[in-house]
């Protein structure tokens, strides 16, 4: 099956991956997205590690008075923040998986 040589190797490499992960991981904490709707009428501000920084509402949404409107775009601005911090964390991570053994599967 395994041999000590390899499996200290192996046992080597995981912990090479493991220190790089936990690398990628606090970079993520000082990367913020801008989530965006409506053209830019609402804005919010998160991290990469989902801590909301600020929400911006353009003044023009509370005199119009549609408050269904003004709750579409804040959901609509935050799933749009979400997005990208879902494709940054894989652009992050994804030189992670240039590390793993071939046959073994990377979990994201």
């Amino acid at each position: 099956m395994f041999n000590k040589g390899n499996m200290a190797q192996l046992l080597q490499q995981a912990k090479k991956m493991q220190d790089e992960l936990m690398k990628k991981q606090s970079q993520l904490e000082n990367i913020d997205v801008i989530g965006e709707a409506g053209a830019g009428l609402v804005k919010v501000t998160i991290s990469c590690k989902y801590k909301i920084k600020e929400v911006i509402i353009d003044p023009s949404l509370f005199s119009e008075g549609d408050i269904d409107t003004l709750q579409d775009l804040i959901t609509g601005a935050f799933n749009n923040a979400f997005k990208q911090i879902e494709e940054k964390m894989q652009d992050n991570m994804g030189d992670l998986k240039g590390m793993m053994p071939n046959n073994m599967p990377f979990p994201f």
